[in-house]
């Protein structure tokens, strides 16, 4: 490849970055004038007594700005189709290559992925304060799981940013850059819009392996899919899952030998594509 189409590759791996940047400072700053404006309109407040308020609504609604940014997010997405001399559908990594069995394997994967995680983070994670405990347990209550959060944590969340990072980053930065290269900074790029190099930069160098495996991004959509569901459930059952450390042993093996069977099945599965994708 040459140097000015490998500086095309990550001109265009930044730009989806910050697309992404882009659409959740809008989906922010909508939110904030809708839920604040009606305030500031009938009363005079200055701007230190409006930034509570704010913060307050930033955080209260935080899956109404998600939805709003894939939303947007999407729209661009199909603007830049028209414009693209490829169907987005034929980019390496999104080109729909995959079976039902890398797929139930890829959710399964996501799932216990999840599960290893929580049990690692609540071993090595000090106790909370009781009463910071106590807080939190009644303001979970407070807050009930809605419609709106379950479309962006199921659907929307996995199915685009699988999609821009998984599919189009991370196909740019591998036509430009050996493997183990792109899948690291796509990973970087992605953990930048969550909790930096910590447990999304851990669940995008998996979801793109899986994505180089398979080499579709499907069975990636279904494992974060997977991740993300097995989330309300681990909520639910904690309590049986925490209750003495030969269940949390018992709980981390079974969820140790999923993932490696999972990663098998999706490798044994993949074995074209891994093909494919060296020879690219």
């Amino acid at each position: 490849m040459k140097p000015e189409e490998k500086l095309l590759c990550y001109i265009e791996a930044i730009k989806y970055f910050f697309m992404f940047i882009i659409s959740q400072l809008v989906a922010e700053v909508i939110v904030v004038i809708v839920t604040l404006l009606p305030l500031a309109s009938g009363m005079d407040m200055t701007f230190d007594e409006l930034q509570p308020l704010m913060e307050k609504a930033l955080l209260e609604q935080q899956y109404t700005i998600m939805l709003l940014s894939y939303v947007f997010v999407a729209l661009m997405l199909v603007r830049q189709q028209r414009k693209l001399p490829v169907p987005l559908l034929a980019v390496p990594g999104f080109d729909g290559r995959s079976t039902p069995s890398a797929v139930l394997a890829a959710i399964a994967l996501g799932g216990a992925g999840n599960l290893w995680v929580s049990i690692l983070i609540d071993k090595f994670t000090p106790p909370p304060n009781p009463f910071d405990l106590i807080g939190a347990q009644a303001e979970a209550v407070a807050v009930p799981v809605t419609a709106v959060q379950l479309i962006v944590v199921l659907l929307l969340a996995p199915i685009i940013e699988e999609l821009v990072f998984r599919g189009l980053i991370f196909s740019r930065f591998k036509l430009a850059l050996p493997f183990i290269a792109a899948l690291i900074l796509q990973a970087i790029e992605y953990a930048l819009l969550y909790d930096g190099l910590g447990l999304s930069f851990s669940m995008a160098i998996v979801f793109g392996i899986v994505v180089f495996w398979t080499g579709s991004i499907y069975p990636a959509i279904a494992a974060h899919i997977g991740f993300n569901a097995a989330g309300y459930a681990i909520d639910y059952f904690w309590g049986s899952i925490s209750a003495t450390q030969a269940a949390m042993k018992w709980s981390g093996s079974i969820a140790g030998i999923i993932i490696c069977a999972c990663l098998l099945i999706i490798y044994n599965k993949g074995k074209g594509s891994i093909s494919d994708n060296k020879a690219a």
